[in-house]
């Protein structure tokens, strides 16, 4: 049986605390200075097809779709070997042409530096139909970019873990949150601690009511 304090201090044994969703400050620096010219766009990925793509830009609160080629005809072959990298809800930077029907020109997965971490931020979005799909959108509390998080397939007929379902839909946008995470083809949160509840509206309308501060999880693992 672990505590939440306890349990953390193990992840953090072997992880950096100034480590964001994606890396280290400098390296989220580097990816905003990228070489990769003008143009560059970071978004997360919510849709993908043999046809198009479909990505939420970060600091946008809808995504877009883009076609993979002009109608009509074929990815080119750089970008088919790119895209088979990349899952939904991956962070991605990319470019594009055109603005009806913009097509992308390349794509790359932002990837972390590790397989596992924590990291703080406070969350900007999130999804939980339990039968359908379940996500969280976390952005972390330094330099990092917006991240979607889906919690763990577990097999079986629960599919999803649904403790760490029910958790995401008792999270409310505005919450700050610490989050366990590991990384395989895409970020999936193990553990999500509550820092402090968002403000909520009070009884008459007015802003100012804290709700109660809880972990999100039980205080013991399974």
């Amino acid at each position: 049986m672990m505590n939440r304090k306890s349990w953390f201090a193990g992840i953090l044994a072997g992880v950096v605390l100034a480590v964001g969703f994606c890396g280290t400050p400098s390296l989220q620096a580097a990816e905003k200075k990228s070489p990769l010219g003008p143009g560059k766009v970071v978004g997360i990925v919510t849709a993908k097809t043999d046809k198009d793509i479909t990505i939420k830009a970060e600091g946008e609160d809808e995504a877009k779709r883009y076609l993979l080629a002009p109608q009509g005809g074929a990815p080119k072959a750089d970008l088919q070997a790119a895209l088979k990298t990349v899952f939904v809800p991956n962070l991605v930077m990319f470019s594009s042409q055109g603005q009806d029907q913009p097509v992308v020109t390349n794509i790359r997965v932002i990837l972390p530096p590790m397989r596992m971490g924590v990291a703080t931020g406070t969350v900007v979005a999130r999804e939980n139909k339990p039968k359908e799909v379940a996500w969280v959108e976390v952005k972390p509390s330094d330099r990092g970019y917006t991240q979607r998080l889906w919690p763990r397939f577990v097999g079986g007929p629960d599919g999803f873990d649904k403790e760490m379902v029910r958790t995401f839909g008792e999270l409310n946008v505005g919450d700050k949150v610490k989050v366990g995470w590991t990384y395989d083809e895409r970020l999936r949160a193990v553990k999500i601690q509550v820092v402090s509840r968002a403000k909520q509206e009070g009884p008459a309308g007015k802003k100012g009511q804290t709700a109660p501060e809880s972990s999100g999880q039980p205080d013991s693992d399974k």
